[in-house]
């Protein structure tokens, strides 16, 4: 029996020291990962902040865009106001003054056709009247009417 209590004490032996070595590595690989970790949360929260700090910066500058283009598209649109008014100012002048215009006209039509003699379907105008009439002008000569031929 000699030989079977040393193999006993031997596998018994065996069995210790890999259950050592065993428990040593667990041991060592915890001492590891405790050793590591630090640096990798180090590295985690820095890239953290660094894309919170991307984040903020890029924010920034698309609200600072935001106001930039605000702020021009109400100069535009202030300008093209002024514009507008300017425009419709000069439509109205040139309205009064077209008014202006025909009304003269019409009342020196007005005047003209109380003055007119009507003699051998010819009409001539009074000279005192305030219009000039062109140096090549005919005078107006109205026309019979015609009745239709059955």
């Amino acid at each position: 029996m000699g030989l079977k209590d040393s193999l006993k004490r031997l596998f018994s032996t065996s069995k210790k020291v890999g259950t050592e070595k065993v428990e040593q590595s667990i041991d060592q690989a915890k001492e590891f990962a405790k050793e590591h970790s630090d640096p990798i949360d180090e590295v985690v929260t820095k890239t953290k902040e660094s894309i919170k700090d991307f984040a903020r910066e890029a924010n920034e500058k698309v609200m600072d865009l935001r106001e930039q283009v605000q702020e021009k598209t109400d100069e535009t649109k202030d300008n093209i106001e002024a514009k507008i008014e300017e425009i419709w100012a000069k439509v109205e002048d040139k309205a009064v003054v077209v008014v202006d215009k025909l009304e003269a006209k019409i009342r020196g039509k007005e005047s003209v056709a109380e003055s007119t003699s009507v003699s051998d379907n010819k009409i001539e105008a009074p000279t005192s009247s305030s219009e000039t009439k062109p140096k090549d002008a005919k005078p107006i000569t109205k026309k019979p009417k015609q009745t239709p031929k059955a």
